[in-house]
């Protein structure tokens, strides 16, 4: 057996993920005399990969998302094509974006993604309590 990967559990009950490669030796006469092999704990490997996986999803978004900011004019189909990939990046149902409008009283929603509700739909606008506040950042200014 060569390269076959196992999970184990420790004492403690944690996974251990290995990678198994062993032989048998037989004698003379061709009797089965020993199993050699070893393990080797690709736990490290596993996780790291897990890691190099969820980095290239979140570049293939960004990717997405710069692609459609630059073929577009249009708001609306710029900001649901780009929570789409928020929404799939995320594993979520659903989303959406509020935009402030100028008067910064009511916040509209611009995109929706996902499952259609009664409640999603009474959340149209949204008109927080004291209004909105603008605070100075450097890209508003």
């Amino acid at each position: 057996m060569r390269n076959f990967e196992v999970a184990l559990r420790r004492k403690d009950g944690t996974v251990l993920n290995a990678m198994e490669s062993s032989f048998a030796t037989r004698d003379a006469e061709g009797r089965l005399e020993r199993y050699q092999g070893f393990l080797m704990d690709t736990s490290e490997k596993r996780r790291a990969d897990d890691e190099i996986r969820r980095r290239n999803r979140e570049l293939n978004a960004l990717n997405a998302i710069a692609t459609i900011s630059t073929q577009s004019f249009d708001l609306d189909e710029i900001l649901n094509l780009t929570l789409r990939q928020v929404v799939t990046l995320f594993s979520s149902e659903s989303g959406s974006i509020y935009l402030a409008d100028p008067g910064g009283q009511v916040l509209r929603r611009r995109a929706g993604w996902g499952h259609r509700s009664e409640g999603r739909a009474r959340f149209s606008e949204l008109r927080p309590a004291g209004g909105i506040r603008r605070t100075d950042h450097p890209l508003t200014n």
